[in-house]
């Protein structure tokens, strides 16, 4: 099973994939997804969300360094 590591700077960035809920950074353990595509959203507070699709393989492991309130390059 897929295993998706969501990391942020600084706390209370809340994490969700597919519209569920993974909890909120930092996180202690990786959240499992099942294989396929995915649509991550990360988003802290009065922040511009970051968002990011994955494709994942069973057995992957995906680490996310999201920047939240990055503004995107044109």
């Amino acid at each position: 099973m897929p295993r998706l590591v969501g990391q942020c700077e600084g706390e209370g960035a809340e994490l969700s994939v597919a519209g569920r809920a993974y909890g909120t950074t930092p996180r202690k353990n990786p959240s499992r997804l099942d294989p396929g595509p995915h649509s991550l959203i990360v988003e802290k507070a009065q922040l511009p969300a970051f968002t990011q699709k994955l494709d994942v393989r069973a057995g992957q492991r995906i680490v996310v360094d999201a920047k939240v309130g990055a503004v995107a390059a044109p």
